[in-house]
């Protein structure tokens, strides 16, 4: 079982590089739209500033997740493309949180992914990609994106 639920491995491109993973559910996202984000280094494109980008967007989840009352759907971004969103609809239900990956038609570059404040609880044409939700505890969840923002941090030069 892979612990990291999601990880940049850079290959050079941009493309393909972001893995999603969550209980045998995979799916591969352009880290592009990480690289290019105006709000944070705004002259630089660099495998570096999508690992800082990458981890300042799971911070968010994680602040998102918190702030999400009982039953309410939060919506977290991590594919963003040119036509659509790729992400996770998390609901709350007590200890636990249901979580189905899917897609907004909300286009990428209409997603700043170092500050998706906007996106979390606005989405209201979610796609589910899978035909019931994964279930974890929100502990499990929080610490999952917590080990994702610790490797990409450690990837960052010091």
């Amino acid at each position: 079982m892979n612990p990291l639920l999601i990880e940049f491995r850079d290959l050079g491109t941009g493309h393909d590089d972001l893995l999603l993973w969550l209980e045998g559910y995979s799916r591969l996202a352009d880290s592009y739209y990480l690289a290019i984000d105006p709000a944070m280094l705004p002259k630089q494109e660099s495998p570096n500033k999508s690992r800082l980008v990458l981890s300042l967007l799971l911070e968010k989840w994680q602040e998102a997740i918190q702030q999400a009352k009982q039953l309410q759907s939060v919506f977290l971004p991590y594919d963003f493309s040119d036509e659509y969103t790729g992400c996770l609809s998390c609901k709350v239900d007590g200890e636990l949180i249901e979580i189905i990956p899917g897609f907004s038609n909300r286009e990428g570059w209409n997603v700043g992914p170092s500050n998706p404040n906007d996106y979390f609880f606005s989405i209201t044409d979610f796609r589910p990609d899978l035909p019931k939700p994964i279930k974890l505890t929100k502990a499990e969840f929080l610490k999952r994106i917590q080990e994702s923002i610790a490797c990409a941090k450690s990837q960052l030069p010091t």
